[in-house]
């Protein structure tokens, strides 16, 4: 295995899939999903699933329709946050991130809704990066069967869906009515399913780990909220791009002022395109408008601090064994 952190290699590697090279989810995760999953298609399947999805988390989508959606889902989830007065934050942006997609995805409210799919996708990213023992008892095999649960709910919800023929204005509705045309891909409920699953992964975990960890770093150096409340700028980028000691000092302290100075060039440019990954991509602005949502009510609207937890391990993802609670008020 040779490991590639020079934003120049990577920029020319991720020119080259699909012709000298193929992307590959390996361990646990593809053993959950199956090496037949959506995320794993190459070539012109491909392309004909990322601009569906990209009917959803486009950016003329965003600007029409999301953007707006979002900041009121925010501010409204901020609010709440602010009345019971603390919160752990991972928890809380993985609940807003779900209900914002899950609803614009399939109409679907986890409040009225016995499928709980909320929970099934909770377990499911908990046992991703487990110990891959598929038995009862092990955090794997709960993973296992959380997805397989929402895999069954997204056919049912899809066949619903097709047979009362009453829209939902989301993108299921865009789905059903793809599937009835001639030479698609969505010729079968498990892809259908699929493709939901895909999508809603992509706005799911990494934006509220993203969400958790620029709570934590502004909190840790208040110098950063001051510098929010007067500028905006948002770099999204895979870490690597940012450790080498010849171009910053002190690669592995989180400065956020370390790009004053600095010329950016097209390797950094590649990774804020591909902040989730290739195959979660078109979740990429989703992401990065969310995150502007965020911190610009945060910064302007409410005071926080940190009084437990905080603490990060790298599994490889980023986790909070303890979980980042903060005591919340408005200004």
């Amino acid at each position: 295995m040779v490991i590639s952190t020079d934003p120049d290699v990577n920029y020319s590697l991720f020119q080259q899939e699909n012709q000298s090279l193929v992307l590959w989810y390996g361990g646990t995760f593809s053993e959950v999903i199956g090496e037949d999953s959506l995320l794993a298609k190459h070539g012109n399947p491909h392309k004909y699933i990322k601009n569906l999805a990209l009917h959803f988390v486009g950016p003329e989508n965003l600007k029409a329709k999301l953007l707006h959606e979002m900041d009121v889902a925010t501010q409204r989830h901020l609010h709440s946050w602010a009345t019971n007065g603390s919160v752990e934050v991972k928890d809380a942006c993985r609940n807003m991130m779900f209900e914002f997609v899950a609803k614009k995805l399939m109409s679907y409210d986890e409040t009225n809704d016995s499928r709980k799919l909320g929970d099934h996708m909770k377990k499911f990213m908990n046992g991703l990066i487990a110990f891959p023992l598929n038995i009862p008892g092990t955090a794997f095999h709960a993973s296992v069967k959380g997805h397989k649960k929402i895999m069954k709910e997204f056919e049912d919800m899809y066949e619903e869906r097709r047979a009362s023929n009453v829209p939902g204005n989301d993108f299921l509705d865009y789905m059903v009515e793809d599937s009835k045309k001639e030479n698609t891909l969505l010729n079968d409920p498990k892809v259908i399913s699929k493709l939901l699953f895909a999508v809603l992964l992509a706005g799911y975990d990494s934006t509220s780990q993203a969400l958790t960890l620029a709570t934590k770093f502004i909190n840790d150096d208040p110098r950063i909220l001051k510098e929010l409340t007067v500028c905006w700028i948002l770099v999204a980028a895979l870490p690597f791009v940012h450790l080498t000691a010849d171009k910053y000092d002190d690669p592995f302290a989180f400065n956020p002022w370390r790009w004053q100075g600095q010329e950016l060039h097209h390797g950094t440019k590649t990774f804020m395109g591909f902040g989730i990954g290739t195959r979660l991509c078109v979740g990429a602005e989703f992401a990065k408008v969310q995150m502007a949502i965020y911190l610009h009510h945060m910064a302007t609207k409410y005071r926080w601090s940190v009084y437990k937890g905080g603490q990060i391990i790298r599994k490889p993802v980023n986790i909070f064994p303890n979980g980042l609670h903060i005591k919340i008020a408005q200004k």
